[in-house]
C-alpha cells in the first residue's frame, strides 16, 4: 500500500511499504503494471498441467490406502489427513523425507496438512514415493509395537 510521505523532508515522495520512493518513480511502476495488466486481461492460462498434478497427487495419496483426502475442483493444493494426530509434528518429520507439506492447523483443519501441486509435474511422482516410503516405515513401527505388546 502507497501513501504520501508526511514530512517535509520528504516532500514529493511516496512510501511503498517501508522505502519511500519518488512519486515518478511509484506513477511509472504503477503505469507500466496497469499496461501489463491490460494486456492480459483477456488471455486465458492452460490449466492442464494443474490437473494432470492434481490426479497424480490424489491418486498416489489415495492408493496407499491410509489417507483420506477430497478431490478439489478448484484450488492448488490438496489437504489429506495427516498419518498422525500432530500435524504439526509431522510436518517437521516430512522434512527428513523431503517432503514440504504445511499443516492444517495453520489453515484451522488440524489433523490435516496442505500439499501445493503447483510444481513440476515429475516432482509429484517422486514426493508421492517418499511419502509412500515414510507410511511404510510408520507402518513396519507401528507394527512392531503392536506385535511388542503382544509378546508383553
Amino acid at each position: 500500500m502507497c501513501r504520501t510521505a508526511g514530512s517535509r523532508r520528504q516532500q514529493g515522495a511516496v512510501r511503498c511499504g517501508l522505502r519511500c520512493r519518488p512519486r515518478t518513480q511509484v506513477m511509472f511502476v504503477h503505469r507500466v503494471c496497469s499496461s501489463a495488466a491490460a494486456r492480459c486481461a483477456d488471455q486465458t492460462s492452460d490449466i492442464a498441467v494443474y490437473q494432470t498434478n492434481r490426479n497424480l497427487l490424489f491418486n498416489g495419496l489415495t492408493s496407499m490406502g491410509c489417507i483420506t483426502v477430497s478431490k478439489p475442483d478448484g484450488a492448488f493444493y490438496l489437504f489429506p489427513q495427516t498419518l498422525e494426530a500432530d500435524d504439526r509434528a509431522f510436518s517437521e518429520r516430512a522434512k527428513k523425507y523431503d517432503l514440504l507439506v504445511v499443516p492444517g492447523a495453520d489453515f484451522g483443519a488440524p489433523g490435516h496438512m496442505r500439499i501445493s501441486y503447483c510444481v513440476k509435474t515429475e516432482t509429484i511422482g517422486v514426493r508421492c514415493r517418499c511419502l509412500s516410503d515414510w507410511r511404510r516405515s510408520i507402518t513396519d513401527l507401528l507394527c512392531k509395537v503392536q506385535w511388542f505388546r503382544l509378546v508383553m
